[in-house]
């Protein structure tokens, strides 16, 4: 999976916790939505690493010695 890819469906998984955190009513509800959105914002850093590495392998490889 490219960070892009894994960027937007973190993002919707951000988005869907903030809608059922808003529509919910009662409290297990607002624990799903924080737990979506968290598993979503996990996936966000994850992807900002995982693109900061693949830039990273790039650079090395095209310049193997510095």
């Amino acid at each position: 999976m490219s960070p892009r890819n894994l960027a937007l469906s973190s993002f919707g998984l951000v988005v869907v916790g903030c809608i059922i955190c808003a529509i919910g009513t009662a409290v297990w509800i607002d624990v799903v939505g924080i737990t979506v959105a968290g598993i979503g914002a996990v996936g966000l850093l994850a992807a900002f690493f995982l693109a900061v590495g693949q830039a990273d392998d790039r650079y090395r490889g095209k310049n193997p010695h510095g």
